[in-house]
């Protein structure tokens, strides 16, 4: 009987969670932004682009807060879908409610869950500490998270290496120093939240989008959201549930 190559995975030493989708619920921020610019398409063209810009920002080294992205990529949705350009007023408004997302409904009762059964949590976000802050503040999950990790400190988006290295050695199950066995195992899984997927919208002419950080090399890509990742540190490789 021809065995098996594939060790199974250890128990994670603890769970990176995402935030926005993965425990927060985008329902109410996609019903704003649609109705601010009078399109039910608005929010996925929006947030395809603020996503896909910050993966930009990353891969030509010009970080700009996510923010900063968000209010840019309003104004690349205007055009786009020829609709109003918002005010700035508008545009800060929208942005704000980031900071007021409810959580899924079963959020809270899985990150019990996950506590009572002695996993470490860390919530692993592209928004800055503050704004992760006032996100978990308001959705009434501060308390269940043993760790809150933003990418700003290293300013680069996930995914870029760089910001889970930064995440797991603060969370103290960083690679080991010397040779061989160097990279830590990463099982990547749906959270308690209820992720989806969003068609990514075909970039904008160079030429036909508002100035704004960014706003230059746009290349479409895959992207995920509702997803938690358990570290354990010493062994190889990189898997995948879906």
């Amino acid at each position: 009987m021809a065995s098996s190559t594939t060790s199974p995975l250890r128990r994670p030493r603890v769970i990176l969670f995402d935030v926005n989708e993965t425990l927060l619920d985008m329902g109410p921020l996609k019903l704003a932004v649609n109705a601010a610019f009078g399109n039910k398409a608005a929010f996925n063209q929006w947030f395809g682009l603020l996503l896909q810009h910050s993966l930009v920002a990353t891969v030509t080294d010009s970080y700009f807060a996510f923010a900063t992205i968000a209010d840019a990529a309003l104004d690349m949705t205007a055009h786009m879908l020829q609709e109003r350009p918002l005010t700035h007023a508008e545009k800060q408004a929208l942005t704000a409610r980031f900071a007021q997302l409810p959580s899924h409904p079963d959020v809270p009762e899985g990150l019990r869950q996950l506590r009572a059964a002695g996993y470490r949590l860390a919530a692993f976000t592209n928004s800055t500490a503050a704004a992760l802050a006032e996100q978990l503040r308001y959705a009434g999950l501060t308390e269940y998270f043993d760790q809150q990790l933003s990418v700003d400190a290293v300013r680069r988006y996930k995914p870029h290496p760089d910001t889970y290295r930064y995440a797991i050695e603060e969370a103290g199950v960083g690679p080991r120093r010397g040779p061989a066995r160097g990279r830590p195992r990463l099982g990547c899984g749906r959270g308690p939240g209820r992720g989806s997927r969003r068609r990514v919208p075909r970039p904008p002419r160079p030429d036909a989008v508002p100035a704004g950080p960014a706003t230059h090399l746009p290349s479409p890509h895959p992207y995920r959201t509702g997803r938690a990742i358990g570290v354990t540190a010493g062994a190889p490789g990189l898997a995948r549930h879906e």
